[in-house]
């Protein structure tokens, strides 16, 4: 079990390899052609050196700088779409505008599951603050968690857990849980 562990590990990781390897190949004979493309090889680069040096062997390096390796991404992605735009314009309009469309529905929804949680947490506290606790305990099935977006702001179960003395703090009581 432990051996068919490592191995997985392993092969994800030469899996990754080789397409890096294939995407740096593909970007050589690009840029062969034309010299832009080697915008493309040294962003690339600077990607995988932060993700392996910065965020991979350096330790203690704070999970929210990792937003300088996504930006390095987005400007890749941005060039390739650009790429893309001059070969094929009308298609990737349209593909463009469909994810657009896609991702404005996705973030709206979770956004209003969301917004429906804290509503409802909220009357909970009030509701509880009326009948004159001071230690209010919500239910866990009033808390929307979301794999998609980080649910950093929730409530935890610990009461000592910062968010939670933030809330409680926000609300005037002694204290806030979920259980």
């Amino acid at each position: 079990m432990l051996l068919t562990g490592v191995a997985a590990i392993f092969a994800k990781h030469i899996c990754a390899a080789l397409v890096f390897a294939l995407l740096l190949l593909m970007m050589r004979n690009l840029a062969i052609k034309d010299k832009f493309y080697y915008i493309f090889i040294a962003l690339f680069l600077l990607w995988i050196f932060m993700g392996v040096v910065l965020f991979g062997l350096i330790e203690g390096v704070p999970k929210r700088t990792s937003v300088v390796r996504d930006i390095v991404l987005m400007a890749i992605i941005i060039l390739i779409f650009k790429e893309l735009y001059n070969e094929y314009g009308k298609i990737i309009s349209l593909i463009s505008f469909s994810l657009f469309i896609c991702s404005v529905i996705f973030v709206s929804y979770h956004s209003y599951k969301t917004y429906l949680s804290q509503k409802a947490i909220n009357q909970e506290i009030i509701a509880q603050k009326i009948a004159g606790k001071s230690d209010i305990i919500i239910h866990k099935k009033l808390i929307y968690k979301s794999k998609k977006f980080i649910d950093f702001g929730n409530l935890q179960e610990d009461l000592n857990h910062w968010i939670n003395q933030a809330v409680a703090n926000h609300h005037n009581i002694q204290s806030i849980s979920i259980k």
